[in-house]
């Protein structure tokens, strides 16, 4: 039985609202770009965004489609 630690959850929230700050953009050569530049600078301001993204890279299969 895996659980999700505390820091992912807030990492994941806190992502989603980023997207209120920083919507998708249509980048020079045409292409939509979700996460943007300006999108990951202000993600990585998350205080255990490192650590987060280990937890979801090493779980991602057991708890997300892709």
């Amino acid at each position: 039985n895996a659980s999700v630690p505390d820091y992912v959850i807030q990492f994941i929230v806190f992502h989603e609202m980023v997207h209120a700050l920083f919507p998708a953009v249509v980048d020079g050569k045409g292409r939509y770009r979700i996460h943007h530049a300006d999108f990951k600078r202000e993600e990585m301001r998350f205080s255990e965004y490192e650590q987060a993204q280990i937890w979801i890279k090493k779980n991602k299969r057991n708890f997300f489609l892709r």
